[in-house]
This record gives C-alpha cells, sequence and structure tokens, in this order.
C-alpha cells in the first residue's frame, strides 16, 4: 500500500518547479495520521516545485483541493489519472471540499473519489481502522516533516509558512466555508497539544539552521487568534524559551482574529499579547468584512461594531505595537453604495491615523460550506457550477465581481469600482484577480486576463 500525496499547484502559478512556495501543511497532517497508522508507504509531491509523474501517485492517491478555484485543476489532475493508471483508481480528496453532497463530489471528481475530511472513509481508504487514525490534535507532524527533501525544505523554511496551531471557531459568519459554528450547531477551538507544537517546532528550527536559515514568518493557522488567551499563552511561552534557546534565530508571527476576542484579551489578560509581541507577533489582521451594523447582521456577525473595529485597531498599534490589517469585503448582497462608502472610508481613516494596512477582498456569498450553498434559492446558481466547474475559479476573494456573482449590472459595477479603490489604498497586501474563466469573454480577453493573474499569490 502506497498514500501519494499531491499538492496541485497554484491556480496562478506559472509551471511546476517554478510557481508559488508555500509548506502544505494541510499534507504534512495527512501523512503523519497515515504512517501513525500503519501506513509505511506515504510520499508527498508538490507541484509548485516539481512535475507529477508515475512516482507521485500511489495505490491511493490524495489531493489537497485548497479551495473553489482548485476544483478544475483538480478535475485535470483526475483525468490524467484515468489516462496513466485506470478511471477506477482511488483519489482521497480533503480540503475545500466540505460542503459538497456527496452527488456533488463524485459528479465532479468521478466515481472512485473519496471524500477525505470524513476520517472514516480516509481510514478506509488506507486500509486501517477508523480508531487507528489519531486526532490532528495529538500528533507531531516530524514524520511527514522528514518525507520532504532538504532542498524543498529550505524553500519552504525560507518563505511564510503555516503552523497548524488549532482549528474551529465559536462564531457563525455566514459567508464563511472554514470550520465554524453553523446550523445551531456550536463549534469550539480545538488546539493541539503544545507538547506536539514545542517538538515540531524545536525540529523546524534545528533542521533551518542546519539549512542555513535563520528566520521564520509563521502564519498561525487560528481562525480567531485569541478567542482562548490561556491556550495562546502556552503557544508565546513556547516561542519565547525558542528565543532564549536559540537567540540568534528571528521569528515573525501573524494571525487573524475577531475584534470581540482581541479586546476581551486586552481588557482581561493584556499579558497574553504583550508576550506574543513579544515572541514575534508583528500583525494582526482583523475581519472588519462590513462597514455598518445592517451589513454585519445579515453576515451572522453581529459581535463586530464601529466603535469595537476602531478600539482594536487603534490598541493593536498604540499599546502593542503590533501592525493591525484590516479584512473587508465589498460586495456582500446587503451592502449598498452609501455602506460601501463607509467601509472605504473607515480604511482611509484607519491608514491614516493608525497606519493600518487595508486588505479588500470581493465577497462571494454562495461558496461550497458556508450558508448560502444549501439555501434552495441557489439551487440555480449552484447547478450553474456544478455543470461549469471551471466557473469556480470564480469564486475567489480576490477574483473581480461577475455576472455570476453579483448579477445585478449596476451592483457589480459599484462593487468593482470600490475594490479597486481600496486595492489602490497606500500598504494593501491584496490581488487584483481577472475573471479568465468568466463566460463570454474573447479569447484574447481571456488570455490577457490569465496573463495579468499568474504570479499573483497571496502571500
Amino acid at each position: 500500500m502506497k498514500l501519494g500525496l499531491i499538492q496541485p499547484m497554484h491556480v496562478h502559478g506559472n509551471k511546476p518547479g517554478d510557481s508559488h512556495v508555500y509548506m502544505p501543511s494541510s499534507l504534512t497532517v495527512v501523512a503523519t495520521q497515515a504512517i501513525m497508522a500503519g501506513v509505511e508507504n506515504v510520499s508527498i509531491t508538490d507541484q509548485n516545485l516539481h512535475e507529477l509523474n508515475q512516482e507521485s501517485y500511489g495505490t491511493v492517491t490524495g489531493i489537497n483541493v485548497v479551495g473553489p478555484p482548485y476544483v478544475e485543476p483538480v478535475r485535470e489532475i483526475r483525468k490524467n489519472i484515468d489516462v496513466i493508471l485506470s478511471k477506477s483508481h482511488p483519489l482521497l480528496l480533503g480540503g475545500g471540499i466540505s460542503g459538497l453532497t456527496e452527488e456533488q463530489f463524485l459528479k465532479l471528481f468521478g466515481q472512485s473519489s473519496i471524500n477525505g475530511n470524513d476520517v472514516g472513509a480516509f481510514a478506509q481508504s488506507i486500509g486501517v481502522e477508523y480508531q487507528d487514525i489519531p486526532p490532528r490534535e495529538n500528533i507531531s507532524l516530524q514524520p511527514a516533516y522528514e518525507l520532504i527533501s532538504n532542498e524543498d525544505m529550505k524553500k519552504y523554511l525560507s518563505t511564510e509558512f503555516c503552523l497548524y496551531l488549532s482549528q474551529g471557531c465559536k462564531y457563525a459568519c455566514s459567508f464563511c466555508a472554514a470550520e465554524r459554528t453553523r446550523g445551531g450547531k456550536a463549534v469550539k477551538e480545538d488546539y493541539r497539544k503544545m507538547e506536539f507544537v514545542d517538538t515540531d517546532l524545536e525540529y523546524l528550527i534545528q533542521r533551518a539552521q542546519k539549512l542555513q536559515v535563520n528566520s521564520f514568518e509563521i502564519y498561525l493557522s487560528n481562525l480567531d487568534l485569541f478567542q482562548n488567551p490561556d491556550l495562546l499563552h502556552e503557544f508565546a511561552k513556547v516561542v519565547l524559551s525558542f528565543k532564549q534557546k536559540y537567540p540568534s534565530f528571528t521569528i515573525k508571527l501573524r494571525g487573524l482574529s475577531t475584534e470581540t476576542s482581541f479586546l476581551h484579551c486586552h481588557e482581561k489578560s493584556p499579558q497574553v499579547i504583550q508576550d506574543l509581541a513579544e515572541a514575534g507577533l508583528w500583525s494582526i489582521s482583523f475581519g472588519v468584512d462590513g462597514g455598518t451594523p445592517a451589513v454585519w447582521k445579515s453576515l451572522k456577525k453581529g459581535h463586530n461594531n464601529p466603535d469595537k473595529s476602531l478600539k482594536a485597531i487603534q490598541v493593536t498599534r498604540e499599546i502593542y505595537g503590533i501592525t493591525p490589517e484590516i479584512f473587508m469585503l465589498f460586495g456582500h448582497d446587503a451592502d449598498t453604495k452609501e455602506s460601501m462608502q463607509v467601509s472605504l472610508d473607515f480604511l482611509r481613516g484607519m491608514i491614516d491615523e493608525h497606519n493600518a494596512k487595508p486588505r479588500p477582498y470581493v465577497a462571494k456569498s454562495i461558496l461550497p460550506n458556508n450558508d448560502g450553498w444549501s439555501k434552495p434559492e441557489n439551487v440555480a446558481f449552484v447547478e450553474t457550477l456544478m455543470n461549469n466547474p471551471k466557473l469556480f475559479s470564480l469564486l475567489e476573494y480576490s477574483t473581480l465581481p461577475t455576472a455570476l456573482t453579483h448579477p445585478d449590472k449596476k451592483v457589480r459595477q459599484l462593487v468593482t469600482d470600490y475594490f479597486l479603490q481600496a486595492i489602490a489604498l497606500p500598504g494593501n497586501t491584496s490581488q487584483v484577480i481577472y475573471p479568465a474563466d468568466e463566460p463570454g469573454l474573447s479569447t484574447a480577453i481571456a488570455e490577457e486576463y490569465r496573463q495579468k493573474n499568474q504570479g499573483a499569490y497571496d502571500r
């Protein structure tokens, strides 16, 4: 039995071997789980760094569907596997395919495809019992790190990488497709046991030093960084201990937070933020995602309000010396010209007053696994995607609005105008992605868009 795991090339990548460098952290979790369950032959192939070949595949082949834009590229890999191996070759898929019904999943990826987000299906596909798969929170990822060559590891550790610290969020924002509270079913944040975070981080530091890499830029996986201050504080202490043990090694951290959790931590446990800043936290991204109470209410994001947003950004910069970054989505269903103007003015004000960094996006109200996907009134939208899977690319948050995502032409133009104004603000950290797969484009325009998108990586 061999499990061959594949990270598909970035959708805006140049070519295998010359594309986006970012450690495939989710595949390191899956690889470790398989190894610990008894699978002796596991490989990881990152198509950003290497061409796929016969050695990339296994008895079972697993692919990380990073998000909606990766549906069509993964389908292309599926077609190649059909030719090289067979249509019955087991294809294990995980990542951004939560929310698809079984019928939708099989229609997109074929009858021999397996939904790896289901732990039971994952276990069965690799020939082990469900109970043999260790929980992701209770494992060290070193077995997977050992699969990565020194050449590739040096590239990963020389750029930003994601450190798996926690998953899950208690909030229920309707547009979010991540693991969070939905349909009244509460979700809590699940932290990895800190002993494994400790051993993994030290392993990576020691390996980096051997590879002559002397600093890390780490993105923390938490959906809401300050949701559990006590556990976050444990992590801060781990990093601080390594700063003492390896004084010549530099660690920079950044993460995403709600204003509510951050301010609660600031008021009740300010030492947590102070220690995390000392450990290397240099940037906090706040999900403002709108400018008015009516918009936030429509998104089930009632924990936001203007005063709270202002205070969180002010406190971040002035008290802790941390750079605030502002996630701002334009084009929600409840947005109007007036509400988007409020959002844009807020960004401008925070840049002028607190040197905040704007991170604008285009709202996409229907995504696999968010509230809009399963609403009866959106059946036609979903069917359009299922019948033309290339259109999944239009759901990327950085992609300009299209007739699919914003059917009203006047609204679509407004959203485009405000998004592009936000993109042009000083310090902007977002990209503009052009809708190359939008129906009706000429071949020349579609190719022009693809050229513009090439190399437009999120980080």
